[in-house]
């Protein structure tokens, strides 16, 4: 968008409070998830769970399409390993599972494309890994907030 009109010392009144206002957000609305990323020590960050799945049902109760995935939105510096991608490749491939997978509730999520900005918040565009339950998570979760998160 061409912004000529505006005068050339002009600052935005968001200038050094966009990633305050995006804390604030997830602070009201974020929880406690889970990243894995490959081959390094899963860490919990707090996030905001925008966008559950929503599948829409054609024929039946038989076929199921994802309308839109699931976002998680979050702070890009609260990560201790940089999230990446995750990469599947074809069965018995030596790169299969590498990237960061997400585990949000207790189901698991590949990171199909972490989308960062220049201010410091990162989007997570997540898809359903299709792995069982992390059965643990909750407990795994409370026990991590018990310490004083």
């Amino acid at each position: 968008m061409p912004t000529e009109w505006l005068s050339g010392d002009y600052t935005s009144p968001w200038e050094g409070h966009y990633l305050a206002a995006i804390r604030a957000q997830i602070a009201e609305f974020g929880e406690w998830v889970e990243h894995r990323p490959a081959g390094g020590t899963p860490e919990w960050v707090f996030m905001h769970f925008v966008a559950p799945q929503d599948n829409a049902h054609l024929g039946g109760a038989e076929l199921e399409v994802a309308e839109t995935n699931p976002l998680l939105r979050g702070i890009d510096a609260d990560f201790a390993t940089k999230v990446t991608k995750f990469v599947q490749y074809a069965e018995g491939h030596a790169r299969n599972g590498t990237g960061s997978r997400m585990v949000v509730r207790g189901t698991v999520y590949q990171v199909r494309n972490p989308m960062r900005d220049s201010h410091g918040e990162i989007r997570l565009d997540i898809v359903d890994a299709q792995e069982p339950r992390d059965e643990t998570f909750e407990a795994r979760r409370s026990l991590f907030v018990g310490k004083g998160a």
